[in-house]
């Protein structure tokens, strides 16, 4: 049997641990990860930033820098990191990855050296990595401005010692009319405190108002991402009806009621109480929930039904999306069901075939949405289709496999950079949260490598066999997702083979990941990766612990 090296990442997911915010911009298209005390940064390509955080994140948003802070033209649209711990708020700008304890980010000029650094990387003669530590090595010479320091320090004293932050939400003022007067806010809750940070002012902190026992905050950010399930909410009194104007607002929940804080000015600092009821903007729209019914508010379109074993007053998640053709937006509750329901109220549950889901990220790859769940320590990546691809779901609710169609030029340089990236074992990442960060990187592969269907085919033995359908020139790059299930230990693994080994031989051996685990245990194919020189083979053998696993990769094409 021919030698084969064999990469194995071993990780230890602890889902409830890790959030993330998906950026993209001008700037670049980022994945942050916050799991127990670290940040990780991704790009496609390159892991950017590992920050040791002084506390553990509870929350992590983005929020874009003032437009009227000047930055190289490819760091135009840069974005802000939002973090709260128990005790502290803190902001890192992805443009430097500098880790700053303080409630606002001061708006300064580069120095002549970040100046050189970034023309550096727009003429592609640094990589992102050695921009970041070039910029660490920088900023570690340089102190914070007395000015921000004294906002440091106020901003802390007006802060109870005995409060604790337990959410940040962050609203983006999409309205170009409104924006020079609504900038973009950041609200966050402590026990008895509400404040808010008007950004460009970044400065001051322009309301307070005191609460009643805040309790989790409903996520804003933009056209609405996610909303956090809301736990033991006393509902007591009866709903109340919208305003209009209200889309602009942002909400947070308190002990027994949502708030409304409207955003218009944030002059008229009024206070909005809804019980038992969501309410969220999509797309200049209002909707409404309340107990089963689903409500356009706006444009005063007909009232949606929701499907009657879906139950929206037990929400987990919430994943919106607009425009790039999906046109709506998707709910799902602590019992893992979740319901597509479209802008005219038209609903339809879907089934993803999980069990449990305990954690979910949505972001954009080209035209395409994806949702990254993790699903009892395994990362799984499903794709959404058009609005009206969930209208013509299979007879069981599963989403249909759609034709996929994606803008190759915004990904020019990730061939030629993949493999290496692949490969790096500079690039360490946060144990934790390596899974997470596989799962996406490996999705952009799979994306170029003209993937047809990625098709689960049999569990037999509690070992999950896939088979992918390629089409291209080989070697193939396969990369799977193995974990012990009966191990005691959430510990799973990125193996790596290149197909172009098959050549010599077609059965290769899976080393156990944990030590004197049984013999059970899954695995999953996660990406298939860069064309090359074409390969015959049309079944790849793999053995798990001394058993033989056979995984069918049918239409290789020479």
């Amino acid at each position: 049997m021919a030698q084969v090296q064999i990469k194995t990442d071993k990780v230890t997911t602890e889902s409830q641990l890790i959030t993330s915010v998906d950026f993209e911009g001008n700037a670049s298209k980022l994945l942050c990860i916050a799991s127990e005390k670290q940040l990780l940064a991704l790009t496609l390509t390159d892991l950017i930033c590992n920050i040791n955080l002084p506390e553990q994140p509870i929350a992590l948003h983005s929020i874009r820098t003032p437009p009227n802070i000047t930055k190289m033209k490819e760091l135009e649209e840069s974005l802000v990191v939002v973090y709260a711990s128990f005790a502290e708020l803190y902001t890192i700008e992805n443009s430097q990855f500098k880790q700053t304890l303080k409630f606002t980010l001061p708006q300064c000029q580069f120095s002549a050296e970040e100046q050189q650094l970034f023309q550096k990387f727009q003429q592609k003669e640094i990589s992102y990595v050695e921009l970041q530590t070039n910029l660490k090595e920088l900023s570690q010479k340089q102190l914070i401005s007395d000015q921000a320091q004294n906002i440091i320090t106020s901003t802390q004293q007006s802060i109870d010692q005995n409060d604790e932050i337990t959410a940040t939400d962050i609203l983006d003022a999409t309205n170009q009319e409104q924006r020079e007067l609504t900038g973009q806010c950041l609200c966050f809750c402590t026990r008895s405190k509400l404040f808010c940070i008007l950004n460009p002012d970044f400065s001051q902190i322009i309301f307070t108002e005191k609460l009643q026992n805040a309790g989790i905050q409903i996520q804003v950010e933009g056209v609405i991402q996610q909303i956090e399930q809301l736990k033991k909410l006393d509902l007591q009194q009866q709903s109340q009806q919208t305003e209009q104007n209200t889309w602009r607002a942002s909400i947070v929940t308190c002990n027994n009621q949502l708030v409304s804080i409207r955003n218009s000015k944030l002059s008229q600092n009024k206070i909005d109480l809804y019980d038992q009821m969501f309410c969220f903007r999509l797309d200049k729209s209002i909707f409404t929930i309340n107990k089963s019914i689903i409500k356009n508010n706006t444009r005063g379109r007909a009232e949606g039904e929701f499907p009657l074993n879906f139950r929206p007053n037990f929400l987990q998640k919430f994943i919106a999306g607009v425009g790039k053709g999906f046109d709506g937006f998707l709910l799902l509750n602590t019992k893992s069901e979740c319901c597509f329901v479209d802008q005219s109220g038209f609903c339809k549950q879907i089934n993803f075939g999980l069990k449990q889901i305990e954690a979910v990220w949505s972001g954009f790859i080209g035209q395409m949405q994806f949702i990254l769940f993790v699903n009892n320590g395994q990362i799984l990546v499903r794709q959404l289709s058009p609005k009206s691809d969930f209208h013509s779901t299979k007879s069981d609710g599963r989403l249909e496999q759609q034709e996929k169609k994606f803008d190759v030029e915004s990904f020019d340089q990730f061939h030629t950079s993949q493999p290496k990236a692949m490969q790096n074992e500079s690039c360490q990442l946060l144990q934790p949260a390596r899974a997470a960060a596989r799962a996406y990187i490996l999705q952009e592969l799979l994306m170029h490598t003209q993937v047809q269907q990625i098709q689960q085919v049999q569990t037999v033995d509690k070992r999950m066999i896939c088979s992918a359908h390629l089409e291209g020139n080989g070697p193939f790059t396969l990369v799977f997702q193995v974990q012990n299930a009966s191990s005691e230990v959430s510990e799973a693994g990125i193996l790596q083979i290149d197909t172009q080994l098959l050549t010599q031989s077609k059965s290769i051996f899976i080393p156990p990941l944990v030590p004197g685990a049984k013999k059970e245990g899954y695995m999953q194919l996660l990406g298939a990766g860069v064309p090359g020189e074409a390969v015959q083979s049309q079944t790849l053998q793999l053995r798990f612990d001394d058993e033989e696993i056979n995984v069918e990769v049918p239409g290789f094409i020479g």
